[in-house]
């Protein structure tokens, strides 16, 4: 069996060919899924113009060749290993780091698809991401003062085009969210400049050409005429609020107990924080009836009743249908119930027609998207987990007592990884990353 996977596209449901956004750990968790469930015949890896795919091709080469040689722990240490190949020693680490933060950055929400308004001014959010991409301006500036002259043209091409170039056009849509135009137009002039840079000047001019993506201003799936500035939002907020939602992320657990052949696992560097908790090995055995792998989570609730759950897991495809994809959840020693995680599943091929599922004799009907938490996006434009690279659960639990109980998270399918859980989410004050 074989598998075709992209790290660039150019087509629906919308591009993403301008720079990297791909980390080595999400390549790592897709490709290791292939793998390890026996499609091991031929990897086909749309790469775009090679450039500037650098870094994900070589981790891709090198995972093919040995999958065993690269543990999720280890996706580090790659990076690492890359940079030093590239740039020698003495700055491997901060180069490694700046090229991975730059790209995960950039796959929480990828330039052609942000827009103002994405990240919530009034709870923080919005200033707390521009000021993220802008430490991360100021770290790659500063290594870029200390590279010796023969590696300058490398560094540029390679770190500081990509993390800077990618800093400025979220903080030009950051900027926009707040009200900023003197910023937003600022940071677009230097957009020009340094894509100038790139195609004119670095290396003699050898990458003119490679750099002439139009990126800002992206109102359809594929690429626009001209880079055009968004509108300016009229800001009247003055006071951050705090949204009423409890945050937990999900390697933050209390407890984890492992179940025959399963356990739960950190995977480093996956989605939006340090990273996500996922099952070793992903062909293990499912089980449906409440005796998974669990995480635990020790919370004080405030009240008793109906209370409302979120669960953020990675977008993942129904890879058996027949058998379903599935995850548990237990208040304390309560009976487990399963949620159908497809919710919120983009069928972007109209797979689960209703012509298709009645021939069918595995497909069953999409559930209902969590729409009745706002922080999933639910028909708002440009959210979905295609866009937002998250995949939004709702359930309602049944608190029996105000205090202390536990949440169980329970395997019941392997393929499932899970970020962030959000117990009540505000939907007074939505956020995109939900409560910080």
């Amino acid at each position: 069996m074989g598998l075709y996977y992209h790290i660039d596209m150019n087509g629906g449901p919308w591009n993403d060919r301008w720079i990297n956004t791909t980390t080595a750990a999400k390549i790592r968790e897709q490709l290791n899924l292939a793998y390890q469930t026996g499609i091991d015949r031929i990897w086909i890896i749309n790469v775009g113009d090679l450039k500037p795919k650098e870094m994900p091709i070589d981790f891709i080469m090198h995972y093919a060749w040995n999958p065993d040689d690269y543990p999720a722990d280890k996706i580090d240490q790659y990076m690492v290993d890359w940079a030093r190949s590239i740039f020698g020693g003495e700055y491997a680490r901060e180069i490694a780091d700046i090229v991975t933060e730059y790209s995960k950055m950039n796959l929480e929400r990828k330039p052609e698809v942000q827009r103002v308004g994405i990240y919530n001014v009034e709870t923080g959010e919005a200033q707390r991401m521009y000021d993220r991409w802008d430490e991360l301006e100021k770290r790659t500036l500063l290594l870029s003062k200390k590279m010796p002259y023969e590696m300058q043209d490398a560094f540029y091409q390679l770190v500081e085009y990509p993390a800077v170039a990618s800093a400025g056009l979220a903080k030009i849509y950051l900027a926009a969210t707040m009200g900023d135009s003197v910023t937003m137009q600022t940071l677009f002039e230097r957009d020009k400049q340094m894509t100038d840079k790139y195609n004119k000047i670095i290396a003699g001019g050898k990458w003119d050409g490679m750099m002439l993506d139009k990126h800002i201003g992206y109102r359809m799936w594929s690429m626009p005429d001209d880079n055009t500035l968004p509108m300016v939002s009229k800001v009247k907020n003055k006071e951050i609020v705090e949204p009423s939602e409890t945050a937990i992320m999900a390697h933050d657990y209390t407890r984890r107990t492992d179940s025959g052949d399963a356990r739960w696992t950190f995977l480093p560097g996956l989605g939006r924080g340090k990273g996500n908790m996922g099952i070793e090995p992903v062909t293990a055995k499912s089980r449906p009836d409440g005796d998974g792998a669990t995480l635990e989570y020790d919370v004080t609730f405030s009240q008793s009743g109906k209370q409302k759950l979120a669960l953020g897991i990675l977008p993942t495809n129904d890879v058996n249908p027949a058998r379903g994809l599935r995850v548990g959840i237990r208040i304390d020693n309560g009976q487990m119930h399963t949620i159908d995680a497809r919710q919120g599943y983009v069928d972007t091929f109209n797979e689960y027609t209703k012509e298709n599922i009645a021939r069918s004799k595995v497909l069953k009907p999409l559930p209902r998207p969590a729409n009745d938490i706002y922080l999933s996006g639910f028909r708002q434009p440009m959210r979905s987990e295609v866009f937002d690279n998250l995949r939004w659960l709702s359930i309602d639990i049944d608190v029996p007592t105000d205090g202390k109980h536990t949440i169980k998270v329970v395997m019941i399918d392997p393929e499932i990884v899970v970020e962030k859980l959000i117990i009540n989410p505000d939907n007074e004050h939505p956020s995109y990353h939900g409560k910080e």
